[in-house]
């Protein structure tokens, strides 16, 4: 912002009188506020992009947290049939073969 020394306002008192110089007064005071609304629509930009970014967020956090879903689902289902190969003691190539031939091997 240019400062505005006591002849600047002296000439134009002078020359325009007291109209011009509060016609002078009155665009410099329009000038600053519209030098202040561009600033404040700057910042309301910028403010509506971080807004948009933390809505990409959130949607990156619910895609990885469905992912995770998945994988602790899958996981869980592994786990199952493990422990149900394992109270059948299907884990042992042994067991397998003796029941699959009729041997008790529980005895």
């Amino acid at each position: 912002m240019e400062a505005i020394g006591i002849k600047e306002i002296l000439s134009v008192l002078s020359n325009a009188g007291l109209p011009g110089l509060m016609l002078f007064m009155w665009w410099w005071d329009t000038r600053r506020f519209h030098q202040a609304l561009e600033q404040y629509r700057e910042h309301m930009n910028k403010q509506e992009r971080w807004y948009e970014n933390n809505v990409e967020l959130v949607k990156a956090c619910n895609r990885i947290c469905e992912n995770q879903q998945e994988v602790i689902l899958m996981a869980t289902s592994a786990l199952v049939r493990m422990e149900g190969k394992i109270d059948t003691n299907q884990f042992c190539p042994l067991v397998r073969h003796k029941r699959a031939n009729g041997y008790d091997v529980e005895k």
